[in-house]
């Protein structure tokens, strides 16, 4: 049964990667027809918008199958055997139920939509029930991967309670831990069913409630985006009257097709086919050339090459092993301060994040509806001035340190650099083009992407990469990251939509307006707290689980709502090189092959120039909105 759910699961992904292309091709008519005939096909919007929905839910099963989807493990991986393996089947078991029920939830809506012949919002009136088939599909595939996964972990647990399984050693501590937990969550709903004030408690009361059981959900090992929805559901039951039943499937319908998203899954692929298409490579050596004379020589090029691939992978991930797989080797060869250049890669390859088209800019503008050509256009000068104060750093090491990076027993020749530097041509051609059709108001960032994306696919042609390999594992990628970050937004919206109905942005902003409290203040508590959950979060779900209840009162505290989003994302850098979530700490892992003890102490002196440039855009905000004040306004 798991092997013939499996293949299901991949022919499904097979499907959405099909969908991701029928999306690439329509926004690219869209622009031609626009540009060529003047005149517009009037259902891009609404058709790539279902398209993502499809590829998002029929990718999802494969995504899950690959341990694609993000969850926080640390206390149950370390806990004894048999409590890991009894709170595995057990959160199992519950995701295999609660998404059979979702599937026929969504069946209910599917034939709600043919009944009633709903339709799309386009002269056109296609029939809504087509959008529900493939996000019905997708639903069922994803229970049935939940049920072949449920069979796997109770044949894993009846080994281990059988004593058929080596005994793994554990902490008691932890297992008392998810213990807690359990007795938490527990009299948190029992109190809600049984205790008639507590639903009119105070929002703090409330706040607090809501977190318990979500916090109690994540730390158990459940997936992030089903504890966002099973909290939200669970929140609405137990504090109002409103049917939850019936805004989960409409809620996660309408978030997964937010046409705002479409671009995402645009720069994903193009990001990957970049790097199928050997640009990085290429990348380093027309940059290394250049830094090779200035203290602390080829470090920097780790800098100046992450800061040009960020500006087309859009993911702190992506740009950290694609740099980082050349210049580790490279650099090690040379007699660098291994140290050093792991640092250096952990700091720089955050830029992904931050220089635009950044994935984390577009979840923000997704969820708080500030616009994303705004945003990206705002990510510009900050991302610059990280890249330079790192570069500061390094060159102070290797002035007080020469050894740490040694020179090259031989200097290019201006007439080599120039040479190399044809090889830069292909990243900077990409990031030109799509940065241009933004700022210049040309082109929506979705339109922009999309150009993008056609530019990588002719940069990989022209380099004699573009085979059925190279494709597909772009193509895997993509399905991958949008499965993952669609299903986290969609279900934080079940959360946000019951933390809007129990009214707790609006009282606590209240609150602090009642308290009188320094703006700044306030700010430098979120920032700790923001910190805080940089230990354990990454950076998608500490937004969707935060900026509901945040946004609002940075907005009633008078912040700009673009330089927030900015900030928020350098938090979101610092919480990618702090263990035991940092990201990119085990990607260097994985190239280098180093403790992660080394590269946690090599990523700390990047962490505290981090804070200081946080700490500069803070003090000088304009370094932030004088572009995005300037530029065409984008929707």
């Amino acid at each position: 049964m798991s092997k013939l759910i499996s293949k299901i699961s991949t022919y499904a992904a097979h499907v959405a990667i099909g969908a991701n292309s029928l999306i690439l091709v329509f926004v690219l008519t869209e622009i031609v027809a626009r540009a060529a005939f003047g005149t517009s096909l009037l259902i891009t919007v609404e058709m790539t918008s279902w398209l993502l929905l499809a590829s998002s839910f029929l990718g999802t099963a494969w995504t899950l199958k690959e341990n694609g989807h993000v969850k926080i493990d640390i206390l149950t991986e370390c806990a004894p055997a048999r409590v890991k393996a009894a709170v595995a089947l057990l959160v199992h078991v519950a995701a295999t139920v609660l998404f059979v029920l979702f599937a026929y939830y969504v069946w209910q809506d599917l034939v709600e939509k043919y009944v009633t012949k709903a339709t799309g919002e386009t002269i056109f009136r296609f029939p809504l029930w087509w959008a529900y088939c493939p996000f019905f599909a997708g639903a069922v595939t994803f229970a049935l991967q939940f049920v072949a996964l449920t069979l796997d972990r109770a044949r894993e647990a009846a080994a281990v309670f059988a004593g058929d399984r080596p005994a793994e050693e554990g902490s008691a501590v932890l297992g008392w831990t998810l213990a807690a937990l359990g007795l938490l969550f527990a009299g948190i709903v029992l109190a809600a069913l049984f205790v008639p004030s507590f639903a009119t408690a105070s929002p703090v009361i409330l706040l607090l409630a809501v977190l318990g059981i979500l916090f109690a959900l994540i730390l158990s090992g459940m997936w992030i985006f089903m504890a966002l929805g099973l909290t939200g559901c669970l929140a609405l039951s137990l504090f109002t009257t409103y049917p939850a039943t019936a805004l989960v499937t409409q809620t996660v319908f309408f978030a997964s097709s937010d046409f705002v998203l479409v671009c995402l899954p645009l720069f994903v692929f193009m990001g990957e086919l970049l790097f199928c298409s050997g640009a990085s490579n290429k990348l380093y050596e027309a940059v290394a050339p250049w830094v090779e004379k200035v203290p602390g020589g080829l470090l920097h090029s780790n800098i100046l090459s992450c800061t040009l691939f960020a500006a087309v992978s859009g993911s702190s991930a992506v740009t950290t092993a694609t740099i980082g797989s050349v210049a580790v080797p490279a650099l090690k060869r040379m007699g660098y301060d291994e140290g050093l250049t792991l640092g250096s890669l952990a700091g720089a390859g955050t830029l992904g994040l931050l220089i635009p088209p950044s994935i984390v800019l577009i979840i923000y503008g997704a969820i708080t509806t500030e616009s994303i050509g705004q945003l990206f256009v705002a990510g510009l000068i900050p991302g610059l001035l990280l890249s330079f104060m790192f570069m500061g750093y390094i060159a102070l090491r290797a002035v007080r340190d020469p050894s740490v990076a040694p020179r090259p027993d031989r200097m290019h020749t201006w007439a080599e650099r120039f040479r190399l530097s044809v090889g830069m041509l292909p990243v900077v051609s990409v990031i030109g083009l799509v940065f241009g059709l933004i700022y210049g108001g040309v082109a929506t960032p979705t339109e922009a992407s999309a150009v993008g994306a056609a530019a990588a696919i002719a940069i990989t042609v022209i380099n004699g990469r573009m085979t059925f390999e190279n494709f597909m594992n772009a193509s895997y990628a993509t399905i991958r990251t949008t499965s993952m970050i669609i299903l986290v937004m969609a279900f934080a919206g079940v959360l946000s939509t019951s933390i809007a109905y129990l009214r707790i942005p609006q009282e606590l902003a209240e609150i602090l307006a009642a308290a009188n409290l320094s703006k700044y203040l306030v700010l430098a508590i979120l920032c700790l707290i923001y910190l805080v959950l940089g230990f354990l979060f990454d950076g998608a779900s500490m937004m969707v689980l935060t900026l509901p209840i945040v946004y609002p009162l940075i907005i009633k505290m008078g912040f700009d709502g673009i330089w927030f989003g900015i900030i928020l994302t350098i938090l979101i850098e610092i919480a990618q090189i702090t263990p035991p979530v940092g990201f990119n700490l085990y990607v260097l892992q994985s190239i280098s092959g180093q403790k992660i003890s080394l590269i946690v102490r090599s990523a700390m002196p990047f962490f505290f120039v981090m804070c200081a440039a946080l700490l500069i855009l803070i003090v000088f905000p304009d370094l932030v909105t004088m572009l995005p004040r300037g530029m065409t306004a984008l929707p």
